[in-house]
């Protein structure tokens, strides 16, 4: 009994991870028909008069639920378009349209880089930038870095204090 009650708790946990490739949109479709497998498999177990695989099996049938409850209101969030995932992809895909000509009519860009957009070289000058002043703030900060000295030690600048 306790072998059954581990299967039905990994193909819970099996559905549950095909479920979230399904929201990350990994997958096009959701797993009903598994689902539908899952549910029957749970509701027609019969934990018998053990009372340690009852316990067990109210607490799968609980999660199952639980599952559910939470695929569904993902579903209609889906649908109605306020799922939060699905909102910033399509914002992403808008932006991406209007800053891009290509993009916007579906077309592929070449693997060359040809047909990019100006924006992109603006990208790749900024990113340059910011790694210089990564390397000015090292060397910087490697010079304030000297001056520090070992506890107990005393360092020039700091015997120049002591001394005034």
């Amino acid at each position: 009994m306790a072998e059954n009650l581990t299967q039905l708790h990994g193909r819970l946990e099996a559905l549950r991870k095909e479920y979230e490739r399904y929201f990350m949109g990994l997958e096009k479709r959701p797993p009903h028909a598994e689902k539908e497998r899952v549910i029957r498999a749970i509701k027609l177990f019969d934990p018998g008069g053990n009372s340690v695989d009852r316990f067990k099996h109210r607490n799968l049938v609980q999660r199952l639920v639980t599952f559910q409850q939470y695929w569904t209101r993902i579903e209609r969030a889906m649908e109605a378009g306020t799922y939060r995932r699905e909102v910033a992809r399509a914002d992403y895909r808008e932006q991406v349209a209007k800053r891009d000509p290509i993009a916007q009519r579906g077309q592929k860009r070449s693997p060359t880089g040809q047909g990019r957009s100006s924006g992109v070289s603006s990208v790749g000058q900024a990113a340059d930038d910011f790694l210089k002043s990564l390397d000015t703030a090292r060397s910087s900060r490697s010079d304030s870095m000297a001056k520090i000295a070992m506890r107990g030690q005393t360092t020039p600048s700091s015997r120049n204090k002591n001394e005034s």
